[in-house]
């Protein structure tokens, strides 16, 4: 089955499985992308607990950004309020990963490990998320060798369908084949150059939701509540192109002409290929991504994106590609030529 990154796959039925005996462990270690499904493994684990009007005394959530060992350990042996056993979230714990919890209390990062180790099956629940496990250090391997971990990375193709379908069905919608697919497509849930994740598209189904004025979710109700992203496209495409798969770029244009207008594919391509050649040039100047992002005034996370696809391209084919695209641009514009066949020409150089 095809997946999004690697052959990492979400492990949501996992979880639901072992939850469901009663065999997911103590600590349970939560990562990656996916803060959505996080979360609500997070509200499983703790309905299975607490009663909701109890979650105020025995949910306890700490941030792993600052947290000392020393505190989560207290948080652990501390005794429950009003239910059997307290549930302990350390969100975003970036020991997991390699850092250094603050100093501050006299724990160590030994003697945490050893306070895992001890932590029984009844005493309170400690839950450790993370968009990342480092096995390579000496907390992560001690988490992939010892605790219940699950994945929570992006959904498989077949697991979105029926996560879109159950929220829709949850707002008193149902849809058919035709729309789940574009809601798959404009979401841009499945390309490598978005961070989309289901947060986001949870709040375009809430827009979707909104505009139908029926119960049933349609093609035309999704188009006119879901816009494709500007950007997304030219990831899809890059990734082609650098496979050599013309046939593809081509077709995954053709797509997306069913959606943006002509001039503004160019004004796009234009807009990308500046900021990459600037990338580019920064880079071969000695220049770190961190400094990049400050030069250019662009996001961190836009610059490590085009940072991965410069680096295996040379500054001047990128100059070309730029070239041709104020070339292909100035054609449509100046009716020199056809917009569609223009921007054809344009990818076939490439």
């Amino acid at each position: 089955m095809a997946q999004k990154k690697g052959s990492r796959h979400c492990q949501v039925e996992e979880f639901r499985k072992d939850l469901k005996l009663q065999n997911v462990g103590n600590p349970v270690v939560l990562k990656g992308e996916e803060e959505y499904l996080v979360k609500w493994a997070v509200n499983l684990l703790t309905d299975s607990l607490i009663q909701v009007e109890n979650r105020d005394m025995d949910l306890v959530v700490l941030d792993g950004t600052t947290v000392t060992y020393g505190q989560i350990e207290e948080e652990v042996l501390a005794l429950s309020m009003l239910s059997p056993r307290k549930v302990i979230w350390v969100r975003d714990f970036k020991a997991l990963e390699g850092a250094s919890p603050l100093t501050g209390d006299d724990k160590t990062r030994d003697g945490f490990l050893k306070f895992l180790e001890e932590i029984g099956t009844e005493d309170n629940l400690l839950i450790l998320s993370n968009e990342t496990v480092n096995g390579a250090t000496k907390i992560g391997k001690w988490v992939n060798k010892n605790s219940k971990s699950y994945d929570m990375t992006y959904l498989e193709e077949g697991a979105l369908k029926g996560w879109i379908k159950k929220e829709l069905h949850l707002a008193g919608k149902e849809t058919d084949y035709r729309a789940l697919e574009e809601i798959k497509m404009r979401s841009g849930y499945f390309n490598k150059g978005t961070r989309t994740n289901l947060m986001v598209l949870k709040g375009e189904l809430e827009k979707v939701v909104a505009l139908s004025d029926s119960g049933f979710v349609r093609v035309e109700d999704v188009k006119a509540a879901m816009s494709p992203s500007e950007d997304d496209f030219i990831f899809d495409l890059l990734d082609l192109i650098m496979s050599k798969n013309k046939a593809k770029a081509m077709k995954k244009m053709s797509v997306v002409l069913g959606h943006m207008k002509p001039y503004d594919i160019t004004r796009r391509l234009v807009d990308n290929f500046q900021l990459m050649l600037a990338v580019r040039e920064l880079l071969d100047g000695g220049f770190v991504e961190k400094q990049i992002s400050e030069k250019l005034g662009v996001h961190p996370y836009r610059i490590s994106i085009f940072s991965r696809y410069v680096r295996q391209v040379p500054a001047n084919t990128i100059k070309k590609w730029l070239l041709w695209a104020y070339d292909s641009d100035w054609k449509m514009k100046s009716g020199f030529m056809e917009p569609q066949l223009s921007i054809e020409l344009l990818i076939a150089k490439m």
